[in-house]
């Protein structure tokens, strides 16, 4: 039976109430796993920065959207601003990906190699209700 390659698509979840109601900033690494959550279109567990990890295809894409949990306020948002390797493997064609169009979404591409194996680590920055002064950074991991 045939494997059919796809795109993956990853949905960071965030607690925004939490971080917002948190007194200092920066918000350290391990508090702000707590408020965050990821999940995929793969089957793969969700998880926090710690603990997810997603698989990927060769010469597909992987789609990273954020979104506000549980949010009272519907005009909160999550944006995406960019991804970039900080370790592991090189799964992607570029070691950093932008959010090119403004909706907090970036796309990165994977590269079209037969060998590609491994785990790739990577750092997500995003932003809360467009707040581009308090980027917040985490750092999850995806495999081939």
């Amino acid at each position: 039976m045939a494997y059919n390659l796809k795109d993956t698509s990853v949905i960071l979840v965030v607690n925004i109430g939490e971080i917002l109601n948190y007194c200092k900033y920066p918000i350290p690494d391990n508090k702000l796993k707590e408020w965050v959550d990821f999940f995929d279109d793969r089957g793969d567990p969700p998880g926090n920065g710690n603990n997810f990890n997603s698989k990927i295809d060769k010469s597909k894409k992987i789609i990273w959207r954020g979104f506000p949990k549980d949010s009272e306020n519907h005009a909160d948002t999550v944006e995406i601003l960019s991804i970039k390797k900080i370790g592991g493997s090189s799964l992607l064609k570029k070691d950093k990906y932008n959010d090119l169009n403004g909706k907090g979404v970036v796309v990165g591409h994977v590269k079209n190699q037969d060998d590609l194996t491994g785990i790739e680590i990577y750092e997500i920055t995003f932003t809360i209700n467009k707040d581009t002064e308090k980027p917040y950074t985490i750092d999850p991991k995806m495999h081939m």
